[in-house]
């Protein structure tokens, strides 16, 4: 394996937490949605839907450029130079080491939720055995929770798909390089 090799699924692994870190603002931008019920908070709303959605955007793009145009962000950033030595002397496949990443990242997801979860599913029982309904409890927390666990589990179970995904976009990159 080569320095540049290194650096490459580096990089990805990197844009991989990039889209994990995305999913987490995803509730954040459907609570955003709440704020337009009443029209005292629409305009409260609209600025956290449109700061929200704008970090979205920015997590989209450098998640791609990333995982896909990583070979790119090497050579623009020179990442590669200054190594005295060419090749490492690391015998795994790269898209064994990229499954290894996803996993790790999965399990991550759904260990920082587990507890979040439990948390939210306290409170929600809670306010509702308490409150006699007298109080608004915001759900937004445990449903984040939720979502995290459950994108975290589905992550690690379909590992292998995204993998080839990105390895058949590296795949075509190189192609297109070669003709």
């Amino acid at each position: 394996m080569t320095i540049r090799n290194l650096l490459n699924l580096i990089i990805k692994v990197i844009g991989i937490l990039f889209i994990r870190d995305l999913f987490s603002l995803l509730p954040q931008l459907l609570s955003s949605f709440v704020l337009f019920r009443e029209p005292e908070t629409f305009e409260e709303g609209m600025m956290a839907f449109v700061l929200t959605a704008i970090m979205i955007l920015l997590y989209l793009i450098v998640a791609r450029l990333f995982i896909f145009k990583s070979e790119t962000l090497i050579d623009f950033l020179r990442l590669d130079h200054d190594f005295e030595e060419e090749r490492l002397t690391i015998q795994m496949h790269r898209s064994t080491l990229l499954s290894i990443s996803i996993i790790v990242i999965g399990g991550l997801m759904v260990a920082d939720g587990i507890p979040k979860l439990c948390q939210g599913i306290y409170e929600y029982n809670f306010n509702k055995r308490y409150s006699l309904g007298l109080t608004y409890y915001n759900n937004a927390k445990l449903y984040s929770a939720i979502a995290t666990v459950s994108i975290g589990a589905i992550i690690m179970t379909l590992q292998q798909r995204l993998v080839n995904l990105i390895e058949a976009k590296r795949i075509r990159n190189t192609e297109e390089v070669e003709d």
